[in-house]
């Protein structure tokens, strides 16, 4: 079912972009830790 099967790559790429943007936050705290911004 090809409705099925589009909704199921939109939840790929959510939690694809969620899980990409967990590790930006992480990462701009850790450079906000050693440049003291």
């Amino acid at each position: 079912e090809a409705g099925g099967y589009k909704n199921f790559l939109n939840v790929l790429n959510f939690n694809l972009n969620n899980l990409r943007g967990g590790k930006d936050e992480k990462e701009k705290e850790k450079s906000k830790k050693l440049h003291g911004n």
